[in-house]
């Protein structure tokens, strides 16, 4: 769409684009919004009983490294020396 296309551009983009895209997204049965209620979210999809993703905690140390740019292990040397630091700035 096009400034040039004249007033009817967008009208054109709605039926050519936006139709068919949201058709397929806002499908009741098939699309990716199926589960989404209003009043419950997607509660009913979630596989895990708590609706939280599982993951192992990350190892003790792996955020602990300080910056150390004559370090020549192929890092990139980090920014801030702790989250706190990072936020402050």
């Amino acid at each position: 769409m096009r400034v040039h296309d004249g007033p009817t551009a967008m009208a054109a983009w709605l039926t050519r684009y936006a139709d068919p895209i949201m058709s397929v997204v806002l499908d009741a049965e098939a699309g990716p919004f199926r589960g989404c209620k209003s009043d419950r979210g997607h509660k009913t999809l979630r596989p895990h009983k708590d609706g939280v993703l599982p993951c192992e905690p990350a190892p003790a140390g792996l955020f602990d490294r300080m910056v150390d740019d004559s370090a020549d292990d192929g890092l990139v040397p980090l920014q801030h020396e702790s989250l706190d630091k990072f936020v402050e700035d």
